[in-house]
């Protein structure tokens, strides 16, 4: 053992003893060797192998020597699996290569791979199987390694060492040659290839959606049209070389002698990535749409399987939900294998399970906008979180003005009446999206909102996102609106003042039922109060095209604007509040800041006001301040008791009835 230790250090190996591999722990050293791992001389071989109790030998690892340990107990075939494996390594390095590698079996039934090389890393796991079920000894006994290097800090035992010996008896570490780097990366590259834990990249595809019969998705049919080596190619990769099914790419960037960055499978169709330094997760596998959508869209699948379906990938079917005649033929067929393709049970089940329950009481509605009637002076709540309330009328009749005051309202947070609105947005955000004017018309009514919420000059409430979308195109525009309603999240108001315009034709019945259905299932699932505003027809003077047919059918409430004989007078009026009685209709126009005041009567002019019957009726909210300071505590209790409980009741009216409360008392 130590004449065979001090040929090798002779050689440039570092070596230290061990104990016997047969017993237990016998693999582990018999000295502290990290030491020895930059620095050891003669001496320090002659002492530790005269050193008592050696059972072996072992080779430690890392500077100038790499190993490939080769763990056959794991191998669920471990015959077939080691051979295919050598073959691999011989097609793909070529005989010369090949040659250069030692190779030992070890006590375990396994092989270590020996060879030179100039690169010095630490230990790596290359190929994994999955732990079997009777195998697992815990929960987080996920994976069996088939293949890892030892390289920086590893160390394997090797002949004379009991039960360890070279398969060819004419090799010898003392004459293997250092292998290139080039060629070492081909051996990782083998390796890993036979990993059988590479995983699919989740969370890849947008939710499924049903389809009829044999209709395909978008993603479907992409994948079926392409691989992922046409976009890699066109990204950059370069081809370096062939293992079985698998080719090898270099990462843009590098050349083919630098190493391999992942490979593409032929037979899977999948694209598996090594290297960290790309738009993709290292250890992972790509399908064609997944790699399409990393390279062109940043990884957002959602975005990439939009613009694919306008490219016409996948049947129409799918997507559109325009399925109605396909699906009842198909369920009304005498045929029963028509009957079941028709069926999506996955679905059918889960609005089963939304079965009425009597013991399952609703929660109290949480209304986001409120009105005044001018009449009766009753507040009526017009509409809550998920609600539509649809703005409709003529060309220049101030509907989007209106919109913009009720949005103004709402997100003030109670603080603000106006023409007779008021609103609380609950501390969630306020998306306003608009499809038609100009720069300076745009910035002019967003203004608008800002003075008539009394946001401070110069500053964007954090909540509050506004957007102007008429130099993008009708297909962008719809895909921004869900776009901006994901990113931005918790909107509990969409203002969409032009809705027309994110329709294809709104004269088509099913492209607007479509339209408005996705519109439906979206503000459903962000529980968001939806404001849009549309054209009236100017033949008709109704709503516009199917488009209007289908959107009034579906709001909570109507608001329609019309232009009164005066230019400057405007006249809204309810067409209908489901559930309730629509208030009275008002007139509106704007004031010498552009604001929109009541006409019709000029106490109600103030966009901020009290109680009509009060003395105390106008802006100096300095004296109401300084009545709440003077006081007592015994007044503000007596007055707590005096109100009743009423949730509809606006912040305006609570503080015009204590004003009142302590002028009477």
């Amino acid at each position: 053992m130590k004449k065979e230790a001090l040929r090798l250090h002779k050689a440039g190996f570092k070596v230290i003893p061990t104990n016997d591999p047969t017993k237990p722990d016998g693999k582990k050293p018999l000295c502290r060797w990290k030491q020895y791992q930059d620095n050891q001389t003669e001496q320090d071989v002659k002492k530790l192998f005269d050193m008592s109790g050696i059972g072996g030998m072992a080779l430690l690892t890392g500077k100038g020597i790499e190993v490939i340990d080769v763990d056959l107990k794991y191998a669920l075939d471990a015959d077939t699996f080691f051979t295919k494996f050598m073959d691999e390594l011989l097609d793909n390095l070529g005989l010369e290569t090949y040659q250069k590698l030692i190779l030992s079996k070890t006590i375990s039934g396994g092989y270590h791979i020996i060879y030179k090389t100039n690169v010095a890393e630490g230990n790596q796991k290359l190929a994994s199987r999955a732990t079997l079920d009777n195998e697992k000894k815990n929960d987080n006994d996920k994976t069996r390694v088939l293949l890892e290097t030892r390289g920086v800090g590893g160390y394997i035992l090797i002949p004379p060492t009991i039960g360890y010996q070279y398969d060819n008896k004419k090799q010898t570490l003392t004459e293997m040659p250092t292998i290139s780097d080039w060629e070492r990366n081909k051996i990782i590259a083998v390796c890993k290839f036979f990993d059988e834990t590479n995983e699919i990249y989740t969370n890849t595809s947008p939710t499924p959606i049903d389809v009829v019969g044999s209709h395909k998705t978008t993603i479907e049919a992409f994948n079926e049209s392409h691989t992922p080596r046409e976009f890699i190619e066109t990204a950059g990769w370069q081809f370096k070389y062939k293992i079985g099914d698998n080719l090898h790419f270099v990462r843009p960037g590098k050349t083919l002698r630098e190493g391999q960055g992942g490979c593409y499978n032929q037979d899977k169709q999948l694209f598996y990535v090594f290297t960290s330094s790309t738009e993709f997760e290292p250890s992972k596998a790509y399908n064609a749409f997944q790699v399409y959508s990393f390279l062109n869209h940043s990884g957002d699948y959602k975005k990439a399987a939009k613009v694919l379906y306008n490219l016409n990938y996948g049947d129409r079917l799918s997507k559109n939900r325009d399925s109605y005649d396909d699906k009842l033929t198909a369920l009304t067929s005498t045929n029963n294998a028509q009957k079941e393709k028709a069926t999506n049970e996955d679905r059918m089940n889960e609005i089963f399970k939304k079965r009425f329950d009597i013991n399952k009481v609703p929660k109290d509605i949480e209304y986001v906008l409120f009105i005044k009637d001018k009449l009766t002076h009753e507040v009526i709540p017009i509409g809550s979180f998920g609600d539509w309330i649809t703005v409709v009328g003529a060309a220049k009749s101030r509907k989007s003005a209106l919109s913009n005051s009720i949005a103004a309202c709402i997100l003030s947070e109670g603080l603000k009446t106006v023409l007779s609105f008021s609103g609380v947005l609950q501390g969630r955000n306020m998306i306003v999206i608009d499809t038609e004017q100009n720069d300076n018309d745009y910035w002019a009514s967003q203004k608008q909102i800002y003075s008539q919420a009394a946001v401070d000059v110069g500053i964007n409430p954090e909540n509050f996102y506004s957007f102007c979308l008429t130099d993008c195109r009708i297909s962008e525009r719809l895909e921004f609106v869900e776009y901006v309603m994901d990113r931005v999240g918790n909107v509990g108001v969409l203002v969409l003042d032009g809705i027309v315009d994110i329709c294809e034709d709104y004269n088509d019945q099913k492209g607007s039922r479509r339209l408005i259905d996705h519109l439906k299932v979206l503000t459903a699932k962000h529980k968001t109060l939806f404001l849009p505003v549309l054209h009236n027809a100017r033949s008709t003077g109704s709503a516009r095209g199917h488009l209007g047919t289908e959107l009034i059918n579906k709001s909570k409430a109507v608001i329609k604007v019309s232009k009164e004989t005066d230019a400057n007078h405007s006249k809204a009026e309810f067409e209908y509040i489901r559930g309730r009685q629509e208030p009275d209709s008002f007139e509106f126009g704007h004031d010498s800041n552009g604001n929109l005041i009541l006409l019709q009567d000029s106490e109600e002019q103030q966009c901020f006001h009290f109680n009509r019957d009060t003395d105390l009726q106008h802006e100096n909210t300095n004296s109401y301040v300084t009545i709440a300071k003077n006081i007592s505590y015994e007044q503000a209790v007596a007055f707590t008791n005096s109100v009743k409980t009423d949730t509809l009741k606006t912040l305006s009216s609570v503080i015009a009835d204590f004003i009142t409360f302590i002028q009477k008392n």
